[in-house]
């Protein structure tokens, strides 16, 4: 149980709890061995749950924990790019690099936009001196 909890079943406020535990040091410890036995019933329940061949959330527990006895939880590690792959075409009509890919329509278009490729911005793909 925690402050609170032993605090409501006691029948006090939480500050009743804490005045009542600076003027009697026996309450004192009394309620640090509390703390200490809740971080340890909770610090065991992963191994009890792994025990009995339970389903667990080590994720949902450790947010508990943090929560429960008010550590921050580290970030969210970065994640690397996607990796970029690249297949060959065989014999298939392959698209531009910006995803589109070229019609019957566009060809005529595509011979006057040649010059224009060199500064398009939506391409997500860098190239290299080969095309």
């Amino acid at each position: 149980m925690g402050r609170r909890e032993i605090a409501s079943a006691l029948g006090f406020s939480i500050g009743e709890l804490d005045a009542m535990a600076a003027a009697q040091p026996s309450l004192a410890a009394a309620l640090a061995r509390a703390e200490d036995e809740a971080w340890a019933w909770w610090a065991g329940l992963p191994r009890r749950a792994f025990a009995a061949r339970a389903k667990f959330s080590l994720f949902a527990w450790r947010e508990a924990m943090c929560v429960r006895f008010g550590e921050e939880p580290d970030p969210e590690p970065p994640r690397e790019p996607p990796a970029r792959f690249e297949f060959p075409d065989n014999g298939t009509t392959r698209g531009r690099p910006n995803g589109y890919l070229v019609d019957d329509d566009d060809e005529e278009n595509e011979n006057n936009d040649d010059e224009d490729d060199e500064n398009d911005d939506d391409s997500p793909y860098e190239e290299d001196e080969h095309g």
